[in-house]
């Protein structure tokens, strides 16, 4: 259509100049109408269909007062229309056509690619940013949240630091006796304390983040993914720090053996990572529950197994089989207490109190050694004074090696909990 536009107009402005020519010549010599001057652009436009192969594309009759019309358009067609060599206008139509079936051709092209490709599009057009900005804006943003909200981040570095005050100053400077080998053990397992403590503040922040994710879902500016990852790893600056500022209270106040080099570190590693798998165990058990409220009911459940079957508060050989089979290797704080309780005892020389030394009367005539020495070699321990004759004194205590330990709890053992100190670090 657009030749049809262009070819009408020209006639137009012919006609208008046409007319302007009238006008200036005498009225004698005037002998043309004006709707003879205007019959070739009032006619109607002929479409492209038609036309025979052989006709031009004109508009109205293009043969009316040909000498005018060549007169008054020759300059005119001349700048517009290309001629061959005979002087005929080139056939205009066949070259709209060609280009047409060009356009067709690539549109044809293009509709083909994109329909071989829709998942592709599909998937691509889900969100309007990649993952890597949608992560880094996110992560912006909640760190900004985590630094507005100073109270969130006080409170859990207050409750670290009275749990270990609290902790470290009960069993503070424990001496290397029977009581102060169940003492440390005790300690170690006040790191379960911290579990239900850190999960009540982790999972209010995460369901209230959660909202404000739930009402921009809609309008698909970044993924469940990079809002769960972003939570995360929000926490773990201030994690770490909590982490170490219980860690130097809990450690160090009770006397625990090791204060410097590898278990020191060892011990801190252990602390780190529970208190991030505390984190990251609230925020789970805040995405799967639909409300406050519920996740608050969840919370004292996972406590009790963890405490229970640690091998702590029931010796392993008294929990029943059933859950002594799965739950207890299940447990992930089975690893944690007995790796940290492997640390702290291997190598530890116990000796008793005046008070825990088992006193008896041997037969006369025979010194401790003589009469006691095979019993000691057998059950381990040691003798206050071997060649005494009289009020014998035994401790049941040893050096621990922890090839095979059997922790010590008043005058029996911790029910053969059996620890290794070499592949500690499988705990971790």
């Amino acid at each position: 259509m657009a030749p049809l536009k262009t070819h009408h107009s020209r006639l137009a402005i012919c006609s208008l100049r046409q007319l302007e020519a009238q006008r200036q010549q005498p009225p004698s010599t005037s002998n043309v109408s004006v709707r003879e001057i205007l019959s070739p652009i009032m006619a109607p436009v002929p479409l492209p269909h038609q036309l025979s192969p052989d006709q031009s594309v004109t508009a109205g009759n293009s043969t009316t007062h040909p000498d005018v019309m060549k007169g008054l358009c020759q300059d005119d067609d001349d700048r517009h229309e290309p001629r061959d060599p005979s002087g005929e206008f080139l056939n205009q139509d066949a070259v709209d056509v060609a280009e047409a079936e060009r356009n067709f051709s690539e549109l044809s092209r293009q509709l083909n690619h994109a329909s071989a490709h829709t998942d592709d599009l599909s998937k691509e057009l889900t969100y309007a940013t990649p993952f890597s900005y949608q992560f880094k804006v996110v992560m912006n943003r909640t760190n900004l949240s985590f630094l507005r909200n100073a109270n969130y981040e006080a409170t859990r570095v207050f409750n670290h630091v009275a749990v270990a005050l609290i902790t470290g100053l009960t069993y503070m400077n424990l001496p290397p006796n029977v009581a102060g080998v169940q003492s440390r053990v005790f300690t170690i397992f006040q790191l379960i304390v911290l579990l239900p403590l850190i999960m009540a503040q982790v999972e209010p922040a995460f369901i209230f983040a959660r909202q404000i994710y739930l009402r921009e879902s809609s309008a698909k500016m970044y993924t469940p993914i990079t809002f769960g990852i972003s939570q995360s790893v929000a926490e773990m600056p201030y994690s770490l720090c909590c982490a170490v500022g219980f860690f130097v209270i809990w450690y160090y106040l009770p006397n625990l053996q090791g204060g410097g080099g590898d278990r020191a570190g060892y011990a801190l590693l252990v602390v780190v990572a529970v208190e991030l798998f505390a984190v990251t165990g609230g925020q789970a058990v805040a995405a799967v529950s639909p409300s406050l409220f519920v996740a608050a009911k969840i919370n004292p459940v996972l406590v009790l197994v963890f405490a229970l079957f640690c091998g702590v508060t029931v010796p392993t050989p008294n929990i029943p089989k059933f859950w002594r089979n799965w739950m207890y290797n299940l447990n992930p704080l089975t690893r944690v207490i007995s790796g940290l309780v492997a640390n702290e005892m291997h190598g530890l020389k116990v000796t008793c109190a005046p008070e825990e030394y088992a006193v008896f009367q041997p037969p006369s005539g025979q010194t401790c050694i003589q009469w006691a020495g095979a019993f000691i070699q057998r059950s381990g321990g040691y003798l206050l004074d071997p060649t005494a004759t009289s009020r014998y004194q035994y401790c049941e205590s040893r050096i621990f090696q922890l090839s095979a330990l059997s922790l010590i709890t008043g005058a029996e053992t911790l029910g053969s909990c059996v620890l290794l100190y070499a592949p500690i670090w499988q705990h971790v």
